[in-house]
């Protein structure tokens, strides 16, 4: 009877939900349930043996089969990534009162916070789940508690991997990409209030410093979010023709004044941000079928992040860019032998991405002869994907006078832009180049 009971419950849950006809919004989706119904096995497992609340085990069923009933009608359920495995792997340790304090005064007020900024994009769904979550939770607030003092680490544990699965591409890239990274900002703060409700009612002080910062870059980069622009018919056909990078690519000499390559860097940053003053369509950039022009003259630049990987730091090309250039280079120099935590994948999750903030990354290579395009490495322009224009330069090939010559190569998206934008961009590219030798 009572499997009866909540297989009618969770169709009536799943059929609260207008499965999206967009492709995009429906892999957003996919992850989102997939992450979802991970962490309600926990739940699940919790109750059956248990260590759950007052009629928290039907609901717990339903909530898992809603979710994973879901993910399937929205492409089909995925595994849970490293993060969330390693969440249900700590929290399945846990016992008794140990796991109803985990679980449903700690976890349970983050998924609630989770379902009340999702109740924007479906808010029947969300919300007859947010009030099971609610009651379990209020339920769990009469239970006795564990010592405050054994408890500690744990609260320390749980804050660490629940981060790890905040911040884990397979739940925020979708998140962003449903509600906005304002929103998701938001939402993260009203975590952390719920987080130290939790713990105040468990004697612990909570530590939340790192998602704090987390939340509110999130609510600050949400000022510059990139503006959506009206297409012309030859802009959508182009973006019909190629839903991929469609690179038009420019081979250039130009004079520098030094062979140093931050020198040279700093005054192609400086060059683009004179072409942006002139020409904003320079700032235009693409994602998920339209295009945006970005608020900021933001600059990407390719550093190492380790001895095997590199990564695109951001900086504002406007003036005070270069001291900040300078630290992190360094930086990254005098700590080429220290581990660095892995860059995240996310070819599987890119077209989710929000569009880029910077239409131009400056990348040095150090090959001797630029012109050979294979030596370049073609695999560094998909980590640019979304960003339109990238300018390549290598190592001064000769000297002429007092000057050094250099060669650069300007890749530039088709979707973006035309033939005679990256003829105009290359010739002003050239011309502030040399400009800044006199």
């Amino acid at each position: 009877m009572k499997k009866l009971n909540n297989e009618k419950r969770t169709k009536k849950l799943v059929d609260l939900f207008e499965i999206p006809r967009n492709k995009t919004k429906r892999l957003a989706y996919r992850y989102l349930f997939s992450t979802l119904k991970a962490l309600e096995d926990i739940a699940v497992l919790a109750a059956e043996r248990g260590a759950g609340v007052e009629g928290q085990l039907e609901d717990e069923y339903v909530h898992r089969d809603t979710f994973k009933q879901l993910a399937d009608l929205c492409g089909g359920y995925e595994f849970p990534c490293e993060f969330t495995q390693k969440l249900i792997d700590y929290l399945q340790s846990l016992k008794g009162k140990d796991s109803v304090a985990a679980l449903n005064v700690v976890a349970e007020g983050w998924l609630g916070c989770v379902f009340k900024g999702l109740s924007k994009v479906s808010p029947e769904l969300f919300h007859a789940i947010g009030q099971d979550e609610a009651r379990h939770n209020g339920y769990a607030l009469t239970h006795d508690i564990p010592d405050s003092e054994y408890f500690e680490p744990v609260i320390r544990n749980l804050e660490k991997l629940l981060f790890d699965i905040v911040k884990s591409p397979n739940f925020i890239i979708p998140m962003i990409y449903l509600i906005g990274m304002k929103n998701v900002g938001l939402m993260g703060l009203d975590m952390l209030n719920s987080h130290k409700l939790a713990c105040d009612h468990l004697k612990i002080e909570s530590d939340t410093k790192d998602i704090r910062k987390f939340c509110k870059r999130a609510i600050i980069a949400s000022k510059n979010e990139p503006e959506e622009l009206e297409l012309n018919t030859w802009q959508e056909n182009k973006l019909k023709i190629w839903k991929n990078n469609a690179q038009m690519v420019h081979l250039k000499e130009v004079k520098i004044n030094s062979s140093h390559m931050l020198i040279a860097q700093s005054k192609i940053i400086d060059a683009v941000y004179n072409i942006f003053k002139l020409y904003p369509n320079f700032r235009n950039v693409t994602r998920d079928g339209k295009i945006f022009r970005t608020k900021l003259p933001l600059v990407g630049v390719r550093v190492p992040w380790d001895e095997e990987q590199l990564t695109t730091i951001f900086l504002d090309s406007r003036q005070g860019y270069k001291k900040i250039l300078k630290r992190i280079i360094r930086k990254t120099k005098n700590s080429r032998k220290r581990s660095y935590e892995k860059i995240l994948e996310i070819d599987h999750i890119k077209e989710l991405l929000p569009p880029s903030q910077c239409s131009v990354v400056v990348s040095y290579v150090g090959f001797d002869d630029p012109e050979d395009l294979s030596a370049w490495g073609w695999g560094v322009i998909d980590e640019a994907e979304g960003i339109p224009i990238t300018i390549f330069f290598g190592r001064p090939i000769r000297k002429e006078n007092d000057f050094w010559i250099t060669r650069v190569v300007i890749l530039m998206d088709h979707r973006v832009h035309d033939g005679k934008d990256l003829s105009l961009f290359v010739t002003k590219l050239k011309e502030n180049l040399e400009q800044s030798l006199v």
